[in-house]
């Protein structure tokens, strides 16, 4: 019996089947101290640890060791489940929950003109909540959420114990936390009227960028305004442009889509931004030969060549319009759900296209504001002019190239024409003057 007694002993010993409990809380928040015990009469060596924990007995270190030490203090560093752990002749563990949660406002500062409001909340949840200021005001609000009407500069302060609530388990800390709000009241009126025009699609240079017309910038105390032009390309992170300090901008021809605004200062740094406005620069040629469109499209470019079958284009109408012209190859193939316009820029817009194409007028919306209608007609028809202060020549040919007609319209917006006894069939409308060129197939039916 004795054998069998002495044995058992040593096994457990050695394997520390025996656990004993610790004492104290398993909850703390951050940077919070609490006392832990072990119940022993054990007077033997006794050594603590307490992983990402500090013990104050031993100058904030994470172990500690000492005869009789049954008793410890813990700052806890971290957050989320702490082990700790004293060893006598036994084992003893637990698990303490710290909570991290930290109070703030929000705003932690804000700048607002006089006459207005401020709103400040808290980011946690408070046993109570207790606001103050500096200077000091009467505060009737004890929610985590107030709104404020300041007259001067002000620090708005909130004090309270924080409730914490993780995965169902609540713990309210021992200390009281507190945050502050410095809001700063401008009695400078703020700026009006920082309006700027306009977006722009653009050939071969800007037209600069200046305040909008009918709108007058003012407030800010000043009539002496700074100014600092912005650019972004996505139109969300903008940066200043060097030397760019005028009240108005003259960007260079950018290469990509660009977005500029504003940014005008007063007296007292009141300061205001604009809306953006947007620079597209326009692609110089485009060829849009075998293509084959299946969805709404505009398409849009300073020159637009048109070669070979331009294939169907389904249940839809796709614009194409040129800033200075297109040009239609003989041996094109022209869907009606295509519509040609031109609109006029640097050189004017234009329309060339060959006898072998048909380009029925239905299909053209505008030629730098060129029409002419009815289309067919009985051999009288008008055409509209771009430029009523222009001088045009009017050429008809038949589809043989014989002229059978011309006249000349001098400062008119428009002008009817007879061709003289003509037969049925096509013929070719050619119209120069203004610095454009037109050309349109017309169909005389009696």
């Amino acid at each position: 019996m004795k054998k069998i007694y002495f044995t058992f002993i040593l096994i457990s010993l050695t394997l520390g089947v025996v656990l004993g409990q610790i004492s104290g809380s398993n909850k703390a928040c951050k940077n919070e101290t609490k006392v832990y015990s072990i119940s022993t009469n054990y007077t033997g060596l006794i050594s603590w640890d307490v992983g990402d924990g500090n013990i104050i007995q031993e100058s904030n270190k994470s172990t500690h060791s000492a005869s009789g030490a049954t008793t410890i203090n813990v700052k806890w560093n971290n957050t989320g489940t702490q082990n700790i752990k004293a060893t006598t002749n036994i084992d003893f563990n637990g698990e303490v929950y710290v909570f991290g949660a930290t109070l703030s406002l929000s705003p932690s500062s804000s700048t607002i003109s006089s006459g207005s409001s401020i709103t400040i909340t808290a980011s946690v949840d408070l046993d109570a909540y207790s606001w103050s200021s500096s200077p000091s005001t009467s505060i009737a609000c004890t929610s985590n959420s107030c709104t404020f009407n300041p007259t001067a500069n002000i620090v708005y302060t909130l004090k309270g114990k924080i409730k914490n609530s993780v995965n169902g388990s609540e713990y309210t800390c021992l200390a009281e936390s507190s945050a502050t709000s410095t809001i700063t009241v401008q009695t400078t009126p703020p700026i009006s009227g920082n309006e700027i025009c306009c977006d722009q699609s653009v050939c071969n240079s800007v037209a600069p960028i200046t305040q909008k017309s009918g709108v007058t910038l003012s407030g800010g105390d000043t009539t002496n305004y700074t100014y600092q032009w912005e650019s972004s390309t996505n139109n969300t992170n903008f940066t200043a442009i060097s030397g760019a300090t005028s009240a108005s901008y003259t960007p260079t021809l950018p290469t990509v889509i660009t977005y500029y605004r504003r940014k005008v200062t007063g007296s007292g740094g009141v300061n205001s931004i604009s809306t953006s406005v947007s620079i597209t620069p326009l692609p110089t040629n485009l060829n849009i030969s075998s293509t084959t469109y299946t969805s709404s499209q505009s398409i849009r470019a300073r020159n637009i060549v048109v070669e070979g079958t331009i294939g169907t284009a389904t249940n839809t109408s796709v614009l194409i319009n040129a800033v200075d012209g297109i040009e239609i190859t003989g041996t094109s193939e022209i869907n009606t759900d295509f519509v040609f316009q031109t609109e006029p820029c640097a050189s004017g817009a234009r329309i060339a296209y060959e006898d072998a194409v048909e380009l029925e007028s239905s299909k053209i919306a505008s030629f730098g504001n060129f029409s002419i209608f009815p289309n067919p007609n009985s051999g009288s028809f008008t055409i509209s002019f771009p430029d009523a202060s222009a001088s045009y020549e009017v050429k008809v040919s038949d589809v043989l190239g014989n002229l059978v007609f011309s006249d000349v319209a001098t400062e008119l917006a428009s002008k009817e024409f007879t061709l003289p006894n003509v037969s049925n069939g096509l013929y070719i409308v050619d119209v120069k003057g203004g610095g454009t060129s037109y050309k349109q197939k017309v169909q005389v039916l009696k």
